[in-house]
């Protein structure tokens, strides 16, 4: 029986899967199967993955999102541990002997987090990406404000996730987010292994998907769900609108960088409603949290072209006209 069950989605991206196939292989940890659920393809994909059909377990089902195609490989695992990838990221060698013993070491823990490299479409580094240097502690509180959620960098004992049923298929956006947040709610304790070990891959869509408007919308709904339950913790509902206030401006920097300025402009004037800072503290967190988000990119803000921009001018006058 297989310590660790590995499970790729994937959806026409049969141009990246053997590598992603290929670094499951390369693992030095050898306890692990690997499955892998085409939600539906239309591309090449049952080709490319013929050569490796001894190797793995190939599961199709018709098109009915991530949510669905992750819970799908979750049915047939039969692992204690499962890990997830995506089919257009790659791990790094060691990533499943280290989160394993890290587990192994830290019995408590249900969900052990990592960094990753962002590469290019061609796999090449761009830069290394450290979480906990913003988000220290993954308590529910850090998982609300700074969202370090990216499941090719976790491995989750499978008794966690069943207990909070999965991934819910109602989420076609931000079901990885809503996944953690249940979980942290429901008691699983998360730790950090200080180290990359997933290669997270940035091309023309990948980067573009997560900062379309109707993807924060969704994101923006699920925080708003979240804070509707019932059985919070006390320390969570005080925080709440700093909480709100923190997404809603990581929110508009994503838009910004995608290039939906107007967007942008009202997720800044909603986050007016969760401050109670001074108008001059308000605009220095927004230019802040804009340029963190760049960094993250290796990326530099431009600032004087953010501040020459219509909606962002629109966006200060708001912030320096509302009555506190």
């Amino acid at each position: 029986m297989p310590k660790v069950s590995i499970i790729i989605a994937t959806y026409n991206y049969g141009r990246y899967l053997s590598q992603a196939i290929e670094s499951v292989f390369k693992q030095t940890y050898p306890e692990w199967e690997l499955i892998v659920v085409d939600d539906g393809s239309t591309d090449d994909t049952a080709q490319i993955i013929e050569p490796y059909l001894h190797q793995l377990r190939y599961e199709q089902q018709s098109n009915q999102g991530v949510a669905a195609t992750r819970n799908h490989g979750l049915k047939l695992a039969n692992g204690e541990l499962i890990a997830f990838l995506d089919a257009d990221d790659f791990y790094l060698p060691q990533k499943l002997e280290t989160q394993v013993n890290f587990l192994n070491s830290n019995p408590s823990l249900g969900l052990a987090h990592s960094g990753w490299l962002l590469v290019n479409e061609q796999g090449k580094q761009i830069t290394t990406v450290e979480p906990w240097l913003n988000a220290p502690q993954l308590d529910l509180e850090t998982w609300l404000k700074w969202k370090p959620v990216l499941p090719g960098p976790m491995l989750f004992r499978r008794e966690w996730l069943e207990k909070v049923g999965g991934f819910d298929t109602s989420l076609r956006y931000a079901e990885d987010k809503d996944l953690v947040f249940r979980l942290a709610v429901a008691g699983c304790q998360a730790g950090w292994v200080y180290q990359p070990t997933l290669c997270y891959r940035q091309h023309k869509s990948s980067k573009k998907i997560s900062k379309r408007p109707q993807v924060l919308a969704v994101q923006k709904q699920v925080l708003e769900k979240f804070f509707q339950r019932s059985d919070l913790p006390d320390e969570i509902c005080r925080c709440k609108d700093d909480i709100l206030f923190y997404s809603l401006v990581w929110m508009a920097g994503s838009l910004y960088d995608n290039g939906h300025p107007q967007e942008m402009a009202k997720y800044l004037e909603v986050s007016l409603q969760y401050t109670a800072d001074t108008p001059t503290e308000i605009i220095l967190h927004w230019i802040e949290s804009f340029a963190t988000e760049k960094h993250q990119y290796s990326e530099q803000l431009d600032t004087k072209t953010l501040v020459n921009q219509l909606q962002w001018q629109q966006a200060v006058f708001r912030a320096l006209t509302q009555t506190f």
